[in-house]
């Protein structure tokens, strides 16, 4: 019967709820074909594949290595969901210390004289007085208190490591992606440099055959409009490439 009562806890016990997911997402394999759930070994060893935590390194990249450390390292969002992780096993491991009983010890020393007045000697008597104790105290776990709350910690301690890792794992995410579409805009601001570079070239060719009677001044404002248009485009790509810095920097995006 008192076996039994120590086993007893209030309240059902926590079940995960159901969700439906798919059992593998669709992929492209190595050969360039689309994979699903049906499509056998193929899904089943890249669902076996576990995304490493500094996944950005496979860019090969030294600048944005360096990004992703400051991000990660200076972030309020990122330090403030591991302080949510401290704090939590902190909460975990009191919680646990109730299973154990809890010792208290105290002394104590008194010095203490009588005074001359007090005696019939008329000699002042010293007396020194010590003491000590120790009491002990346990928590029968008779209806699972305890390890309810030991459950609720260790619940609270997973989710803070949830969050922790989503945390980190959606500001790398925008570290990256911001950092690609920079790079992405600067390239594509090169090519049209050299676009405007080739096509001022061009114009100056159609000037020199202009003055040697050799083309029409149609020729020449054709080049000339082509070189507007190019730097036009240039510059376009310019300030979307400042735009999107400024954005980021101010968490706009």
């Amino acid at each position: 019967m008192v076996s039994g009562l120590f086993g007893c806890t209030l309240g059902p016990d926590y079940e995960r709820p159901e969700m439906k997911l798919p059992a593998a997402y669709r992929a492209v394999t190595p050969q360039g074909t689309s994979a699903d759930a049906s499509s056998g070994q193929a899904v089943a060893q890249q669902s076996s594949a576990t995304l490493q935590s500094d996944w950005w390194v496979l860019f090969q990249d030294e600048q944005l290595n360096e990004l992703m450390r400051l991000a990660l390292k200076d972030n309020a969002d990122v330090q403030i969901a591991m302080a949510r992780l401290a704090q939590a096993e902190a909460l975990a491991k009191q919680a646990g210390a109730s299973l154990y009983p809890t010792l208290n010890l105290s002394a104590g020393a008194v010095r203490a004289s009588s005074g001359t007045v007090a005696t019939v000697t008329g000699v002042g008597v010293l007396a020194n007085t010590t003491q000590a104790a120790l009491s002990t105290s346990y928590e029968i776990d008779v209806w699972g208190r305890v390890r309810r709350n030991i459950e609720s910690a260790t619940a609270l301690v997973n989710a803070s490591t949830y969050e922790q890792t989503s945390v980190s794992l959606t500001l790398s995410a925008l570290v990256a992606n911001t950092y690609l579409r920079l790079r992405s805009l600067d390239a594509q601001i090169s090519v049209l440099n050299d676009s405007v570079k080739t096509r001022g070239d061009s114009l100056r060719i159609a000037q020199a055959k202009l003055d040697g009677g050799l083309v029409s001044p149609i020729d020449v404002n054709q080049a000339t409009a082509a070189q507007a248009a190019g730097a036009d485009d240039a510059q376009k790509l310019y300030t979307r490439s400042v735009a999107a810095t400024c954005a980021n920097c101010h968490g706009t995006d």
